[in-house]
């Protein structure tokens, strides 16, 4: 398991939080995904044998949300 952080560009509208979480979660091998709207940032734990970071930041820009920064925490 490997816990990442994710800055985002930016964020929307606080909407957007519980719909990039859903989203998240539903992905085989993420867990505890939590979107924080102040600070763009996006948490979560990885299950490295189902899921890799370039699939979530995938995800993610599919979504709308592209990655600035991501960091190994």
């Amino acid at each position: 398991m490997k816990n990442i952080e994710l800055q985002l560009e930016a964020l929307n509208c606080p909407s957007c939080v519980k719909w990039i979480e859903r989203a998240l979660n539903n992905e085989k091998g993420i867990e505890n995904a939590k979107v924080f709207y102040q600070s763009s940032k996006v948490t979560a734990t990885l299950e490295e044998s189902v899921i890799n970071i370039e699939t979530v930041t995938n995800v993610l820009e599919i979504l709308g949300y592209p990655v600035k920064k991501i960091k190994i925490i």
